[in-house]
């Protein structure tokens, strides 16, 4: 075989629709998620020990703003940049996200009734709004899996800003003040609050201070796209495997001797999922493999998971609580239902993420997809056709 160049080696974006390892690390996120539910409804005495790891489904999220600041600028960056209109940018965004996310909402309010008619108009109000994360009394009621949608839609207002600033002033200066903003805000809130699990984390996960998760999420999809940056991005590949284990190592340290949401846990975790991206993207590694993170993330199940995990993400909760509830109402130990009663309980909930997806999500994609096509044809149709082309046809046929 021959040796692949260094050119060769850039992980040069392949036109499609979606991304195989996207998808993959998508339903590797959504999983970390459902464990970390199933694992804090079930707990109780007689707990072994080694659950504890089940408790670190949190990071899900990290996973899941990281990859979507990737998403979102994946159009934005590299050398081929798609100017960015702010109407078709925030309507796509909403009809991506909003028509989902009210039918599950409006299905967990009824189940979460009864509420008085003022906190129900409050609870309604701030849901519908996309604010719930910022209150107290809102934050983790319905739905507690609804408080990072929230923050997602906060991340959307603050991308367009993002991306004009990148443009301006270079990755690295914008990656910088993010960071240096994040720190001393998580700072602050770690003086008067802690670090530690408490009713404040809203407060610490809010938008100043989880911003970098996404713009980290940016840099990723740079260093994927643009050739200027090949040298660093296939050095990174090379020593991916190594910075990916490190940085979690890392996080993992500072979270118990500093506090789960202090600023040096939360970075360490995001550049351990930041390298774990780059090390699972399609480029080649010198040898001409896809390298064994590409492979995993790529295998078709999880993606297809990947490609369903916003209906799972949003309706898991559901069959969590009918298992769990279930479970209690026998008598079976928090151990028993651990270690016998997870994994079905993880499949139930992707059958009722599915079933969502089918009935809903699915649906009002495949509705928006047809109108976006019916506006291009439309559009096109009006832009006339330059009379060398139709000469050129022409001749072409004669």
């Amino acid at each position: 075989m021959k040796p692949i160049k260094d050119e060769q080696v850039l992980n040069t974006p392949i036109v499609r629709n979606r991304l195989a390892y996207i998808d993959g690390l998508r339903g590797f996120a959504v999983l970390l998620v459902i464990v970390r539910h199933f694992y804090m409804d079930s707990f109780g005495p007689g707990m072994p020990r080694w659950a504890d790891i089940c408790g670190l489904g949190y990071l899900g999220v990290h996973l899941f703003l990281l990859l979507s600041g990737f998403c979102l600028a994946y159009a934005f960056v590299g050398p081929k940049q798609k100017p960015l209109i702010l109407r078709e940018f925030f309507i796509r965004r909403a009809t991506r996200i909003l028509p989902a996310y009210y039918a599950a909402l409006l299905l967990f309010t009824v189940l979460a009734m009864p509420f008085t008619m003022r906190d129900l108009l409050w609870q309604t109000l701030t849901h519908v709004t996309m604010t719930h994360n910022v209150f107290p009394a809102t934050v983790l009621a319905i739905n507690g899996a609804f408080w990072s949608l929230g923050l997602e839609c906060q991340l959307y207002l603050l991308f367009p800003v993002l991306i004009l600033l990148i443009r301006r002033k270079g990755m690295l200066p914008v990656m910088a003040a993010v960071l240096l903003m994040q720190i001393v805000f998580r700072s602050i809130v770690a003086h008067y609050y802690g670090t530690e699990w408490n009713e404040t984390m809203r407060v610490a996960w809010s938008l100043p201070g989880r911003m970098g998760d996404f713009t980290l999420g940016i840099l990723a999809a740079m260093l994927v796209l643009d050739p200027k940056l090949y040298t660093i991005a296939l050095k990174l590949k090379a020593n991916a495997p190594m910075l990916t284990f490190a940085s979690f190592a890392l996080g993992m340290l500072a979270k118990h001797r500093i506090g789960v949401s202090a600023w040096q846990t939360d970075l360490a975790f995001d550049c351990a999922f930041g390298s774990l991206l780059i090390w699972s993207s399609e480029g080649r590694t010198p040898d001409g493999r896809a390298s064994i993170a590409s492979r995993l993330m790529s295998w078709r199940p999880l993606c297809r998971l990947g490609e369903k995990s916003y209906s799972v993400y949003l309706i898991h909760v559901l069959p969590l609580r009918l298992v769990v509830n279930a479970l209690r109402s026998h008598n079976v130990s928090a151990r028993h239902s651990l270690e016998f009663w997870m994994i079905p309980t993880i499949g139930l909930a992707i059958l009722f993420g599915y079933a969502f997806y089918w009935l809903v999500e699915g649906r009002y994609m495949r509705f928006f997809s047809q109108r976006a096509g019916e506006h291009r044809a439309r559009v096109a149709a009006m832009v006339p056709v330059p009379p060398a082309l139709i000469l050129a046809v022409k001749s072409d046929k004669a």
